[in-house]
């Protein structure tokens, strides 16, 4: 993981969320940040600023609305803490990078990526967005219908993007 994603994931466990406007950094959170993440992000901030404006280029704003949506949310009656935290670790990941422009561009979809069964968004794997997924792992390789996940392991997976909607898939911020 790089300086940089290794910051935005300390901002992101203790509530912070970061975002580039012009030439500053904005940060929400719930509570005040801890004056560690504060000086990590200050002493990052121009490596973030970049991260951020490369992650930006050509991604929908309704990822970007939606991601941000995630921020405020607790984590949601079907889903465990530990799988949340990994899916927003996802997220923050995936959205720091270069790869939501090319998914974008390549016509992924917000429930390609975001997407999960409203009742069951962990054990329906079969429902599962790519982001549910990572666990910890980096997208090795992105087309327009498959993308290869690299797992921490060394070993990797292909995910296949869906194009069908089933009853009962919604977007992550929709879980309550």
């Amino acid at each position: 993981m790089s300086e940089v994603a290794e910051v935005l994931e300390l901002a992101r466990r203790h509530g912070v969320l970061v975002e580039a406007r012009g030439d500053e950094l904005r940060l929400r959170a719930t509570a005040e940040p801890p004056r560690d993440v504060v000086d990590a992000l200050r002493e990052h901030k121009p490596e973030i600023m970049a991260a951020l404006a490369i992650a930006s280029p050509g991604v929908p704003q309704d990822w970007l609305d939606g991601v941000s949506r995630l921020w405020g949310m607790s984590t949601p009656k079907p889903v465990v803490p530990d799988s949340w935290s990994a899916f927003l670790a996802s997220c923050d990941a995936f959205m720091a990078s270069p790869w939501p422009g090319k998914a974008a561009s390549m016509g992924w979809d917000a429930y390609d990526l975001f997407g999960c069964h409203n009742l069951k968004p962990v054990e329906r794997v079969d429902r599962m967005g790519l982001l549910w997924l990572l666990r910890g792992g980096r997208i090795a390789a992105l087309t327009s219908g498959t993308a290869v996940i690299e797992m921490p392991s060394g070993s990797r997976l292909t995910y296949r993007t869906k194009h069908t909607r089933e009853p009962g898939d919604v977007l992550a911020w929709e879980l309550r």
